[in-house]
């Protein structure tokens, strides 16, 4: 019985200061980056995304074509084309992949996903 008022005081506890944390990282948190009041200088780093994430689906696609398999991000040699502030991840087993694309400057930490269909998505953290 014991046991169970301590789970219960700790879960309490635990919600009560998840609540004020979020409540504190929310009223912290500054305008996002990519939208209505985009500058122009992040719109050319989201424009730069946007054609890596085309360019990493353009040749995965002729990996695929060519030797059956799709590739890592090291194997495609494409670090050096990522956007200051965009971080890539790109996970395969060969015969499928995921990847993201996604700035980590941004408050609202926009960005760009995609696999082997070759359709490209546009998200951005809930808030």
């Amino acid at each position: 019985m014991a046991h169970h008022r301590w789970v219960v005081a700790a879960s309490v506890a635990f919600s009560i200061t998840a609540v004020l944390i979020g409540r504190s990282i929310s009223g912290q948190q500054t305008a996002c980056l990519h939208g209505q009041t985009e500058s122009a200088d992040q719109a050319m780093r989201r424009q730069q995304a946007l054609a890596l994430t085309r360019r990493i689906n353009t040749l995965e696609a002729r990996n695929f074509s060519a030797a059956g398999a799709f590739q890592s991000l090291a194997q495609l040699g494409i670090h050096d084309a990522v956007p200051q502030g965009f971080t890539a991840h790109l996970a395969t087993d060969g015969t499928s992949y995921a990847f993201s694309l996604r700035d980590s400057l941004d408050a609202c930490r926009f960005g760009y996903f995609s696999d082997q269909e070759g359709l490209i998505f546009v998200g951005a953290a809930l808030q």
